[in-house]
C-alpha cells in the first residue's frame, strides 16, 4: 500500500498555499504579534487535513509546469479572497461597535488598537474582537 503519491503531494502543496495565504490575512492570525512559525504551523496542519480532499481533484489537472502554476495562482487567489473577506467582516463588526459606542455615549472613551495603531471607541474594540 502506497501512502504518498504525487497527487497527494500536489494537493498538500496547493492546500498549503491556500491556507497559508488565508492565515496571513485573517485578523486573529495576521497580526505582527503572532510569530511566523505559528502561522506556518497552523497553515501546515490545515493543509494536511485538506490535502486528501485536494488530492482527489488533482487527477484532473494535466502534468506540466503551466498547469501547476495556474493551479498555484488560483489557490493563492482563493486564499486571498477568503482572508480579505474575513478581514472585511471583522472590520465591519468593529465599525458597528464604534457606532454603538457613539450612540451609548462612550464616544469619548478611547482605547488604543494595537493592530491598526490608532484609537477607537471602547465598544468598537469589544464588538470587533
Amino acid at each position: 500500500m502506497q501512502i504518498w503519491n504525487i497527487h497527494l503531494l500536489e494537493g498538500l502543496i496547493l492546500a498549503f498555499l491556500r491556507t497559508g495565504t488565508a492565515i496571513a490575512l485573517i485578523p486573529a492570525f495576521g497580526h505582527r504579534s503572532v510569530p511566523v512559525q505559528t502561522k506556518v504551523g497552523i497553515a501546515a496542519v490545515l493543509a494536511m487535513v485538506m490535502s486528501p480532499i485536494a488530492a482527489g481533484n488533482m487527477q484532473n489537472i494535466p502534468a506540466g509546469v503551466m498547469p501547476a502554476l495556474i493551479a498555484a495562482t488560483s489557490e493563492i487567489a482563493v486564499g486571498l479572497v477568503f482572508g480579505l473577506v474575513t478581514m472585511l467582516i471583522a472590520m465591519a463588526a468593529e465599525w458597528a461597535g464604534s457606532i454603538i459606542g457613539m450612540q451609548m455615549g462612550f464616544g469619548f472613551v478611547q482605547i488604543l488598537d494595537p493592530e491598526q495603531h490608532q484609537q477607537i471607541p471602547m465598544i468598537g474594540q469589544l464588538q470587533g474582537s
